[in-house]
C-alpha cells in the first residue's frame, strides 16, 4: 500500500479509510499515527505483508463533483502460514443520504446492513488466496463492547495463547502486546469461512468431498443502490 503511489482513485480510498478509521480509533494520538503510517508507506513491496479491504462508494454532489466515501474497512497484516490479523477495522456511522447517493438511497446508517461482514469475509479470501490455500484464519484483539459484534461474524474467543506467528503479525502493524493488555482487549479468532466455503462448485454439487453447505449471506436492511439523480 502506498499513497504516493497509487492512482487517483486509490489514493481517495486510502485518505477515506484513513479518516474513518481516525473516526473509530482516536482515543489516542499512537493510535492516529500508527493508522498514518501504514496507509501512508512509499514502499510497496518491503517484505512486510500488509494489505487492505475497503467498501467505498462514489457519492455525488448538486455540483456533480464526484467524490469516494469509505463505508467500511479492515486494515491488516498476514503470513501465509498463519493466516491473517485485523489490527483497524470499522464501519461508518454516517447514512446513506439521498443528497450524496441519490433517490434510490434509504437514509437509514450503513450499519447493521451486514457490509462489515462482507469486508472480512474478503480480508478472509485474500489470505487463503495468498497463501495458496493454505490459511484462512484471522485473528485479532477487540474491547469486549465488540465482542458480540465479532460473534456474529462466526469469531470465538481464543482459548489458547495466539500462536507466535500471529503475535508478530500485531506487532509488524505498531500494536504491542503492552497496549493489548493494558486496554484488557480480547483475543479472538476465526478459523471457519465466514460465508460458506471459498472452494469452487459446480451444478451436481461440491467439488470437494470435504466441503460443507454453502451458507446464504445475511440479510441486509436495504440493498445499496448508488444512482446519480438528486433530488
Amino acid at each position: 500500500m502506498a499513497i504516493t503511489q497509487g492512482s487517483s482513485e486509490v489514493k481517495k480510498v486510502l485518505t477515506g479509510t484513513e479518516s474513518l478509521l481516525y473516526s473509530i480509533f482516536c482515543v489516542t494520538e499512537a493510535d492516529t499515527d500508527n493508522i498514518t503510517k501504514l496507509l501512508t508507506s512509499k514502499t510497496r513491496n518491503d517484505g512486510n505483508l500488509y494489505f487492505l479491504v475497503a467498501f467505498f462508494g462514489h457519492t455525488v454532489n448538486r455540483k456533480g463533483i464526484d467524490k469516494i466515501e469509505v463505508i467500511s474497512a479492515a486494515l491488516g497484516s498476514y503470513s501465509k502460514n498463519v493466516g491473517g490479523y485485523v489490527g483497524y477495522f470499522a464501519t461508518s456511522q454516517t447514512k446513506y443520504s439521498v443528497n450524496k447517493y441519490g433517490k434510490s438511497a434509504d437514509g437509514e446508517q450503513f450499519e447493521r446492513r451486514g457490509i462489515g461482514q462482507i469486508v472480512i469475509s474478503l480480508f478472509q479470501f485474500v489470505i487463503f488466496w495468498k497463501s495458496n490455500k493454505k490459511a484462512k484464519n484471522i485473528y485479532l484483539h477487540c474491547d469486549k463492547k465488540r465482542e458480540v459484534t465479532f460473534f456474529k461474524f462466526g469469531y470465538t474467543k481464543c482459548t489458547k495463547t495466539m500462536p507466535t506467528k500471529a503475535i508478530e503479525l500485531h506487532h509488524l502493524l505498531g500494536i504491542s502486546s503492552s497496549c493489548i493488555k493494558e486496554l484488557q482487549l480480547t483475543a479472538m479468532m476465526i478459523e471457519k469461512e465466514v460465508f460458506g466455503s471459498f472452494e469452487k462448485r459446480n451444478a451436481n454439487g461440491p467439488s470437494h468431498e470435504t466441503d460443507d453447505a454453502v451458507e446464504p449471506p445475511p440479510q441486509v436492511n436495504k440493498p445499496l443502490q448508488p444512482d446519480t439523480q438528486i433530488k
